[in-house]
């Protein structure tokens, strides 16, 4: 009886360079084509999209592996998204690993010359170094576990947990939003974003900078994709906290997400004005519910909970690479202040 499938094709040909100008149709046809099997079937991705993605403020990270027996056809991809992080007193690189796929014919399972483990390994090995890339993470697919804990030293961070809440049918109806005294919206992030980053990141073991650069290029200059840029300030027009919101898919389920959330933790007020900003955008975009990711040791994990969210599986397991034996998971786990804004998924 003969196999539906046929046999794996060999990588040992396969190469393995970096992107370059000229390769953007052959990139974005592969990452369009569902009949290519991807590593994860994700949503379209327009040729703006792909500009934005390297144009990142801190440079961006992408590797094709192509086959020279079939005219240099593209044959499987991966990419990061590195992000400067304070961490332990030093600004350090945190590198998301993003878009990765291998076509169906060239996967050979935890073969150690796999093309996913080669692209990884290609990535890791040109930016690691005094200035490279510190850590490695990301939200992977089964599959992608799989390799990457058998063959790349991730270890798993997390379970990730949700924060969810149904949005309060209270009748205010659209524009609502304006009318919730202390509250704005606002279109781009100015320099106060670091100072209210600043006074957060005490708190914090390790946290992406929050500055204007950062969170203009992610919310604002990202094409595609609406955000609603919520902020408190006080008398003197000093910004005291934001949230981010957007009507997203997280796990094929649409819904409202909190895309990002940074409060003092000593000023619960300012965070209770802002969730009822969310629910008014929630409303607004009719979405049913509110759906947040903040680790389990900021005070603001318990502080949600007790405004009514819920604690429940994500769905996403948290995955990362240190190249530092004393920064490993646990550390990661315990001290990393991460949101939906430290992942180019939503």
């Amino acid at each position: 009886m003969h196999s539906r499938h046929p046999p794996p094709r060999s990588t040992l040909a396969i190469e393995i360079r970096p992107y370059q100008p000229g390769d953007e149709d052959e990139l974005l046809s592969a990452l369009n084509a569902r009949e290519r099997s991807c590593v994860e079937s994700r949503t379209a991705i327009s040729s703006e999209e792909l500009t934005w993605f390297q144009a990142h403020p801190r440079g961006s990270r992408t590797y094709l592996a192509l086959d020279p027996d079939r005219n240099g056809a593209l044959v499987g991809h991966l990419s990061a998204a590195p992000h400067a992080v304070w961490m332990n007193g030093q600004e350090h690189r945190f590198a998301e690993l993003f878009g990765g796929f291998v076509a169906s014919e060239y996967r050979q399972g935890l073969a150690k010359r796999g093309v996913y483990a080669r692209l990884c390994r290609e990535l890791f090995s040109n930016h690691q170094g005094v200035e490279g890339d510190f850590i490695y993470y990301g939200w992977p697919t089964p599959e992608e576990w799989r390799l990457g804990r058998k063959q790349l030293s991730f270890e798993a961070v997390r379970t990730q947990i949700a924060l969810t809440r149904a949005v309060p049918g209270d009748g205010m109806a659209p524009g609502g939003l304006l009318e919730i005294e202390g509250l704005e919206r606002f279109e781009r992030f100015d320099h106060q974003a670091r100072w209210l980053w600043d006074r957060c990141a005490g708190g914090f073991g390790a946290s992406a900078l929050r500055d204007e650069e950062f969170l203009n290029h992610r919310f604002v200059e990202r094409p595609g994709h609406d955000y609603e840029l919520l902020g408190v300030r006080d008398g003197e027009g000093v910004l005291r906290g934001y949230a981010v919101f957007r009507v997203g898919t997280w796990n094929g389920r649409s819904t409202g997400l909190v895309c990002d959330w940074l409060v003092p933790c000593d000023e619960p007020e300012v965070g209770a004005l802002l969730l009822r900003g969310l629910d008014a955008c929630a409303r607004n975009a009719s979405a049913d519910e509110l759906f947040c990711l903040l680790p389990e040791w900021s005070p603001w994990f318990d502080r949600f909970q007790r405004a009514g969210f819920l604690a429940t599986d994500a769905g996403r397991m948290l995955i990362a690479r240190s190249k530092a034996r004393r920064f490993d998971a646990f550390w990661m786990r315990t001290q990393w202040y991460s949101t939906l804004a430290d992942t180019l998924i939503v």
